[in-house]
């Protein structure tokens, strides 16, 4: 009988025209959790969709969550990283080796290392097989760049965590100020900001063989993010890390111990180690605009106020060639597509992003 009743289309299309007419910085009107905790990931989800960012860190919310029953690329790449944590430890067998020279003891201790975390009950199942497999392909590479990198650099750190109040990392600002030929202003905190964190895992941090110097890395099995988005200030995992270190957040075997670079050390098929120049070369006025950029960052994404407007910087013509929205686990609950003032070459990555289904297009 519901199907005699007319279509209220005059209704819809009005409702539809309201909504296209609505403020995308939007302030959130109901209370979330305390968001003064901020990772790089944190902030650069931030960053990218603050409305997304919202829902995730303020409102905790979260798509169901699925069994997994296969070993992917998430799972080696966190074996890895124990790998190359247990290879590298100081004075360990397989540092020892490096330093040693004898190219295959190395190897050897590495292959042993993968065997026992891909297979750590004796057993393994296929799918850990064909993963396991790739990285032993990778282990010639490896220990060739790391036998040339113990010529002049030694594992030091790794897998340090670290967390650094915003009112340090500003005062480290303050100190640059007064003792380097930097230029700049040290942001100034609200009570409220004074309590924001900065947190982080640093996988590697290396001292240069007779020098004070050190290296931060963070290793990538996937695609590693090129120089120019360092520069740019638009990848800043890296350059956080290196402020952690330079501000105190972490404990260190001498005082006067300074970051002079900074990379992503690729491990993967196409490439071993650093592929190029290194993304952070000590330059005091970069990291300490990176700074006063992540202080900035972390006073907008830990206010609870908002506001959370959808895709700021990709409306701007600033953001990344993939929308947000390919991994987002609330698309289509913001109705972005529907938003009035878009720019074409947004509405063109909408429409290509909304016409995908898992088996393709229709």
């Amino acid at each position: 009988p519901w199907r005699r009743e007319s279509d209220p289309a005059a209704k819809i299309l009005a409702g539809q025209k309201a909504f296209r007419k609505e403020n995308l910085s939007v302030p959130a009107l109901a209370e979330c959790r305390d968001l003064n905790r901020l990772s790089w990931t944190a902030l650069r989800n931030w960053r990218d969709c603050p409305y997304r960012f919202l829902l995730e860190r303020g409102f905790v919310l979260r798509k169901e969550e699925e069994v997994r029953e296969e070993f992917g690329r998430r799972d080696s790449g966190n074996l890895i990283h124990e790998i190359m944590r247990d290879f590298l430890a100081p004075e360990g067998p397989g540092f020892r080796a490096l330093a040693e020279g004898k190219t295959e003891q190395a190897a050897t201790l590495l292959e042993t290392a993968a065997y026992e975390k891909f297979r750590p009950d004796g057993q393994i199942l296929p799918g850990r097989a064909l993963w396991l497999g790739r990285f032993l392909r990778w282990i010639p590479g490896l220990v060739n760049y790391e036998m040339g990198r113990f010529q002049t650099w030694r594992p030091l750190l790794l897998e340090e965590g670290f967390s650094l109040p915003l009112p340090e990392l500003t005062a480290w600002m303050a100190e640059q100020l007064d003792q380097s030929d930097v230029a700049g202003e040290v942001p100034t905190l609200s009570t409220d900001q004074e309590a924001i964190v900065l947190t982080g895992v640093i996988d590697r941090m290396d001292v240069a063989v007779g020098a004070g110097t050190l290296a931060v890395i963070d290793y990538k099995t996937g695609k590693v993010p090129p120089v120019k988005q360092v520069t740019d200030l638009r990848e800043m995992q890296i350059l956080l890390y290196s402020l952690a270190v330079e501000a105190g957040a972490l404990e260190l075997p001498g005082p006067d111990l300074q970051v002079g670079q900074a990379f992503y050390y690729a491990i993967g098929e196409e490439a071993v180690g650093l592929a190029g120049k290194v993304h952070f070369e000590g330059d005091r006025q970069f990291l300490f605009d990176a700074a006063d950029q992540l202080v900035e960052m972390a006073q907008a994404a830990a206010s609870a106020a908002g506001p959370f407007p959808l895709i700021p910087e990709e409306r701007h013509g600033l953001g990344p060639a993939n929308l947000p929205c390919t991994h987002c686990s609330f698309r289509g609950s913001c109705r972005l597509e529907e938003r009035a003032g878009l720019p074409p070459a947004t509405e063109v990555k909408l429409d290509k992003l909304v016409s995908r289904k898992e088996g393709g297009l229709f």
